[in-house]
């Protein structure tokens, strides 16, 4: 919880916003996404592209307040660090070591001609994360 709590004081404190003064002026008049850190953070961990839209409407109209989207933002960062940390928690040293083995170059675009190529890794990476 000390690294989240940590990239929160970050955010809060030091990333830029396009926000207002004021939340009276930020309802008035809106805020500008275009150079909100917090927002331009959201166009890369936001898959959904019609969450982020409907985000950038309500900030540009000022129904959201610049501290409301740097919440969304930490959520979202909080969520994909959390999940990278379970995933490499999920690499063994096997995994660890296939990955890092040396293998012949073969030319085909990364196409295997079967057994113990990338696929196979990747195959237990996923059966490793997901099962």
């Amino acid at each position: 919880m000390l690294i989240y709590d940590y990239r929160k004081k970050k955010i809060n404190r030091y990333a830029f916003s396009g926000g207002r003064a004021t939340a009276e002026e930020q309802h008035t008049h809106g805020g500008n996404p275009d150079v909100d850190v917090s927002f331009q953070y959201l166009t890369f961990f936001l898959e959904d592209d019609e969450e982020l839209e409907n985000i950038r409407q309500s900030y540009i109209s000022g129904t959201l307040l610049t501290g409301e989207l740097k919440a969304r933002c930490i959520k979202e960062l909080q969520d994909f660090v959390a999940g990278f940390q379970e995933r490499k928690r999920a690499v063994t040293d096997e995994i660890c070591a296939e990955f890092m083995r040396p293998r012949p170059l073969t030319w085909g675009h990364g196409r295997s001609s079967g057994g113990g190529g990338i696929e196979s890794l990747v195959e237990g990476v996923n059966s490793a994360t997901v099962g």
